[in-house]
């Protein structure tokens, strides 16, 4: 998750990123959430081995006509950077990591207010 968070940072996909879930994540911040199901490796005795992780761009407020701009913008050419940025090299070795689905939904940050943010499915494979 670390990994994840770090590369969208390094990459100035983002001026904030945290590699956990965060209440109160600003505008224009990755946020990288625990994986809803763990899969264990398909032979005997393995450790647990794939997993996807959501990894959320926060972007304006809900009720801001030029967030809809913005998310436009983001989704024509920001998506695929933050894309490119995760699948790259970003230091986890042979495990593989693949971007499978984005979708759009809004979330509580600071003062209780809803901001849209993009969602990233992150399929990571060891």
């Amino acid at each position: 998750m670390r990994a994840l968070a770090t590369a969208l940072l390094t990459a100035k996909v983002v001026e904030h990123a945290y590699p956990y879930p965060i209440e109160g994540a600003e505008q224009n911040a990755a946020v990288v959430g625990y994986p809803a199901v763990i899969e264990y490796g398909r032979t005997f005795s393995q450790a647990p081995q794939d997993a996807t992780l959501p990894v959320w761009i926060v972007g304006g407020l809900v009720f801001e006509e030029a967030t809809l701009d913005e998310v436009s913008a983001f989704l024509a050419t920001d998506a695929q950077t933050v894309k490119d940025t995760l699948e790259g090299d970003i230091g986890l070795g042979d495990v593989s990591v693949l971007v499978t689905r984005i979708s759009i939904e809004s979330m509580v940050t600071n003062n209780d207010l809803r901001h849209i943010a993009v969602r990233f499915d992150v399929e990571v494979k060891a």
